[in-house]
């Protein structure tokens, strides 16, 4: 078997939703993609945060920064990107599941 290929098994991949009843309507919410980056952080347990606000990463940092002190963990407006990622580094030693949103690639 390569990284390519699947063995042949009757397994299903992904998880299957029932329709909605008859005459209901499905509610749908019109998310931005740096919303579901914070909000999926959240919901894998994400407790620190430290970033500086800079497109295009600001509405994660607006999402973390209420967010996390709302269920009593940490978020940090950080001076710099530079001073952010130490601050995540420093969490992460100490335990914690931490994330920064910088602006740039590198």
């Amino acid at each position: 078997m390569t990284a390519h290929t699947m063995p042949d098994t009757e397994r299903t991949v992904g998880a299957r939703a029932e329709p909605p009843p008859r005459g209901s309507v499905p509610s749908f919410e019109l998310v931005s993609g740096n919303r579901m980056v914070a909000l999926g952080a959240l919901a894998s347990g994400c407790r620190f945060f430290s970033g500086y606000p800079i497109t295009p990463s600001s509405e994660i940092y607006q999402v973390m920064i209420e967010e996390l002190p709302r269920q009593g963990d940490l978020a940090v407006a950080a001076p710099d990107e530079i001073a952010a990622l130490c601050a995540c580094v420093g969490a992460s030693l100490g335990g914690y599941k931490a994330m920064t949103a910088p602006a740039g690639p590198g």
